[in-house]
């Protein structure tokens, strides 16, 4: 499943979703950083400006749950649930 939004943040698609190895995150635009929380909104990890239009999130040694990925970008915050089966 892919999911794709398209509105006042930009164009941002991550997908595969579920994912138990990695998930894809592209845009149009600039990033200024992606934030992975869990379920309980504890960091998980941060990436401070990602370069290009696409970042690889590996989830290999995330434990299996549910996670949210937020990613900023001069448009504001697109927040995008994703689960680890």
């Amino acid at each position: 499943l892919t999911t794709t939004e398209e509105h006042e943040t930009g164009v941002i698609s991550i997908y595969p979703n579920p994912a138990s190895d990695y998930v894809t995150i592209t845009w149009s635009g600039e990033v200024s950083e992606i934030v992975v929380t869990d379920a309980t909104g504890k960091l998980v990890r941060r990436i401070n400006a990602p370069q290009g239009n696409d970042y690889l999130l590996k989830l290999i040694e995330f434990s299996s749950g549910l996670y949210f990925i937020h990613v900023e970008n001069e448009y504001g915050r697109f927040v995008q649930e994703i689960i680890k089966p």
